[in-house]
């Protein structure tokens, strides 16, 4: 069974610098490694795999976490296209974020009752992201925006396979249109609105070294049934079941391609703490 979300993804190519960065903004650093192994079941979902990668998990004010992920090569390729969605303005220097061929604002506005958004930059981190200016100056984590080619299809697999529920939509099934859809987990950092949205063209697929939000972390007490559910949802590709040693604690993890690309990942926690990569 999904219990909520862990964190999302956030790819670096120095972690102590993106660390730095993240506290400026109102981040508070958990727990920092270096020289995790590198899982070779992540080979398919890596552009370069290196044997070993580097993680800090970082918690906003409220909402889910982020978690800097530094892998040994740099950043590169396209953007990954979820994006994350905060509530509050982000302190420091951040630059103007790219144009979308689709108002992502707009579907942002309508869907979160956001009076007002905008997209920016986080330098050195090759990261956009869109910010609510309704509650203050420290980010919150609101929303994570991903792209589906067939929205109808997509919800069914978060709804059926990840244990969404749908709250809202609009604009049918073109370009431009939307789906609202809602983690709820008894922890509220565990609780996180998802934003399916139609791009003007394929999304995907995307990796985890791919500059940007790459994947999105789900907890779950129950990993071979939660992965073999998703399979017959029509996930494009899982990995097998591997296992990792973070900060003392054995994890059991599963890395799943959906349709349009996006990547999850599901952890499954051996021992107390509720943190993973």
């Amino acid at each position: 069974m999904i219990l909520g979300v862990d964190h999302i993804a956030l790819s670096c190519c120095d972690i102590d610098a993106a660390t730095e960065l993240l506290r400026r903004y109102g981040f508070t650093t958990e727990f920092s490694e270096t020289g995790l192994e590198n899982s070779a079941e992540k080979r398919p979902f890596l552009q370069t795999y290196e044997p070993e990668h580097s993680i800090a998990f970082c918690r906003p004010a409220a909402g889910v976490a982020l978690e800097l992920t530094m892998h040994s090569s740099t950043p590169s390729g396209p953007p990954a296209s979820p994006g994350v969605v905060f509530s509050g303005a982000p302190k420091g220097d951040v630059g103007e974020g790219e144009k979308d061929a689709v108002d992502v604002g707009r579907i942002i506005r309508a869907a979160l009752g956001h009076p007002d958004v905008t997209r920016r930059r986080w330098p050195g981190l090759s990261a956009s992201c869109w910010y609510g200016i309704d509650d203050g100056n420290t980010p919150h984590t609101r929303a994570l925006l991903v792209p589906a080619a067939d929205l109808t299809a997509a919800t069914t697999f978060w709804q059926d396979a990840l244990g969404c529920r749908q709250v809202g939509e609009g604009d049918g099934n073109t370009a431009g249109a939307w789906r609202h859809l809602r983690f709820a987990a008894p922890v509220p950092a565990w609780s996180l609105d998802i934003l399916l949205h139609k791009p003007s063209r394929e999304p995907g697929p995307y990796f985890l070294d791919s500059p940007g939000f790459p994947c999105l972390a789900l907890l779950t007490n129950g990993i071979e049934q939660d992965r073999d559910t998703a399979l017959r949802s029509g996930v494009h590709e899982a990995s097998d079941i591997f296992s990792l040693d973070v900060k003392g604690r054995r994890l059991r993890l599963v890395i799943l391609r959906t349709n349009d690309g996006t990547l999850i990942e599901l952890i499954e926690i051996q021992r107390g703490g509720r943190h993973a990569t």
